[in-house]
């Protein structure tokens, strides 16, 4: 018969009640003691099992005071009824504050989220959170003030932190508000909500803060579907006439601005996300094999990347070639800048994106941005179109022509999804992954090539 793993006999024979100590309770016990333990006083197995089963139960039906828990504490009642001792908490976890709690969630939440703006997002949520119920204690928490709260969510507007008229009104105020549908909370900005907030619900009842985990009232509102002007839509070989067909492309190369020039035909041409490009070094950029590379990598501290798969090299397609990129690389380095962009400058999360997402979608000349300058229209029903409509261009358009699947992926930096190959696949030689990429062409009218006066 196989013995409990809440049982452990030692060298003389005694049994002994065993119990692991939750993680997230570890800092309550001397020492951070992974397990404790108690003399079960008895070599005979049958016995033990009964004791130990009456320990165990009386264990977790004190689940809630678990902080406080002592194997002193802890004693055995021969009759059937189970007692339990009732040591008071000296932290009385259920009278801390929502906003207290908040504190301590984030606090953890560094421990394995090193990304700031993603922590500055948690926390932006947990204070809307508890604008909608109020600073309450744990205590006071139930299921109806969550209800409550995913009730006030879909009232919401968009924009409801940088729109300058709601600043001056209250959460309540604003609910109350005729709102039409178009200008609520998209559906994929809820569900990013309703994500931050589970966790934070789910952490304070992991942490025994609360005594139910209410984080599953959410569940059925963080599967809703974006709507279809949500998704991105590839660009059109019309569209793309537009952008290159504007007196910008076609003769004033951007005049100062090399930045607005190369990255939406690198973005094109390469199909990588935009920071990606915007925080290039000229040295990323190099001679190898007889093939030129673009290196996308995080090997400086201004540099980051999504992930461990985003770290590649990207054979430079031959029409970046003709349109002069290489001479560009080199004039940038005759000049003596590190940065391929040296314009482009970090924001408070690292990021170099600001002002060409800003060109692209948002001001340009009067015009909600260089797409809109250029006749493009945003937003249709196949989706929205920004820059990272580049990334999904290039994407599709290897996708059309059946190009090798695991090469476009890492040349995207993308995993293959396939363990065998992630683990123990080498990469695709630059020459393969050259031969592929160059298979993508764009029917429409490209540039005027890149001239030094430009820059």
């Amino acid at each position: 018969m196989r013995t409990p793993t809440y049982i452990i006999k030692n060298h003389d024979g005694i049994f002994y009640f065993r119990y692991i100590i939750p993680p997230q309770l570890k800092s309550f016990f001397p020492n951070n003691k992974r397990e404790f333990r108690k003399s079960l006083k008895t070599r005979n197995r049958r016995i033990a099992l009964q004791e130990a089963r009456i320990m165990w139960v009386a264990v977790h039906s004190g689940h809630g005071n678990l902080d406080s828990l002592q194997a002193s504490k802890i004693t055995i009642d021969r009759n059937p009824t189970v007692k339990v001792a009732d040591p008071s908490s000296p932290l009385e976890l259920s009278e801390f504050k929502l906003s207290e709690l908040v504190v301590k969630f984030i606090n953890d939440k560094q421990l394995n989220v090193a990304n700031q703006k993603t922590l500055d997002t948690y926390k932006r949520n947990c204070n809307l959170f508890i604008n909608a119920i109020g600073d309450l204690k744990a205590n006071e928490i139930n299921a109806r003030q969550i209800i409550k709260f995913k009730e006030v969510l879909l009232l919401l507007p968009k924009n409801i932190n940088q729109d300058p008229k709601y600043s001056k009104l209250t959460l309540s105020e604003i609910v109350k508000l005729d709102i039409p549908p178009t200008n609520k909370l998209s559906a994929i900005t809820l569900k990013n909500i309703i994500v931050n907030i589970s966790s934070f619900l789910k952490w304070c009842n992991d942490n025994l803060y609360f005594s139910v985990d209410y984080s599953g009232i959410f569940k059925e509102i963080s599967k809703k579907r974006k709507s279809n002007n949500e998704y991105r839509s590839v660009f059109s070989s019309s569209d793309i006439t537009k952008l290159f067909n504007t007196d910008e492309y076609q003769s004033a190369g951007f005049l100062g601005y090399s930045f607005r020039y190369w990255l939406p035909i690198l973005g094109l041409y390469t199909g990588a996300r935009l920071n990606e490009l915007c925080q290039l070094h000229v040295k990323d950029i190099y001679y190898q094999n007889g093939i030129y590379i673009i290196s996308v990598n995080d090997n400086e501290s201004d540099k980051s990347i999504k992930n461990q798969h985003s770290q590649r090299i990207i054979p430079v397609h031959s029409k970046l070639v003709e349109l002069g990129f290489i001479e560009f690389v080199g004039y940038v380095k005759q000049q003596n800048k590190e940065r391929l962009f040296p314009q482009l400058t970090q924001d408070s999360y690292g990021s170099y994106t600001r002002k060409m997402s800003r060109f692209f979608n948002d001001d340009y000349q009067g015009h909600k941005g260089f797409i809109d300058y250029a006749g493009i229209e945003k937003q249709s029903d196949a989706g929205k179109k920004d820059f990272h409509s580049f990334r999904h261009t290039f994407i599709n358009a290897a996708k059309q022509l059946r190009l090798n699947e695991r090469i476009v992926k890492e040349v995207c930096g993308y995993s293959s999804n396939d363990i065998t190959f992630d683990t123990y696949g080498k990469n695709y030689s630059l020459e393969s992954k050259k031969n592929e990429i160059d298979k993508i062409t764009f029917d429409v009218r490209h540039p005027c090539k890149w001239e030094p006066r430009f820059y």
